[in-house]
């Protein structure tokens, strides 16, 4: 995201406030790891065995349940937004292979991407079908979608684990 200059003290004094108030409160408890997965399926397009992996991996027991164990600060507003010109000067130089693999659904749609996207050098761009969780909703088309990227860069490099052409002759 970016911010107009103007918006730039605004947005610091806002992301200040938040986040002092964040620190003065006490996280969220649940009950029992059934609840935090019903929680965290109400917060995106998350199926049920998706928001189930997702809540193991990110709770921690606590006195009376369950609490996310994430830094609280990724959820707050950034203190430092760039303006827009800034953000394309930085996507303008990276130099590096990239791949974005975007979903038809997806939170970046929301923010009209095609101008930062087409700053990006030599970008490649594939969109499947899915939403902001599509990796692991329908993660096959994903990694699809990464080795064929990934054997374009390196058409002679084998896989670890996964048997060459010439091997199975």
């Amino acid at each position: 995201m970016s911010c107009n200059p103007d918006g730039v003290p605004a947005q610091l004094q806002e992301a200040l406030l938040r986040h002092r108030e964040r620190t003065r409160r006490e996280s969220r408890v649940f009950p029992d790891l059934a609840t935090a997965v019903q929680a965290r399926q109400r917060t995106g397009d998350l199926g049920r065995e998706s928001a189930e992996c997702l809540v193991k991996r990110a709770v921690m027991q606590v006195d009376g349940g369950y609490s996310w164990r994430h830094d609280h600060r990724l959820i707050l507003p950034s203190r430092l937004y760039m303006t827009e010109e800034q953000v394309l000067a930085f996507l303008r130089s990276i130099i590096a292979p990239t791949l974005l693999v975007r979903s038809s659904n997806g939170l970046i749609n929301r923010f009209k991407p095609n101008q930062r996207i087409s700053s990006i050098p030599g970008i490649s761009v594939v969109e499947l079908t899915g939403g902001h969780h599509l990796h692991m909703n329908n993660p096959f088309p994903v990694v699809m979608e990464i080795e064929r990227f990934h054997n374009s860069l390196f058409p002679n490099e084998e896989v670890e684990g996964k048997k060459s052409e010439k091997q199975t002759l």
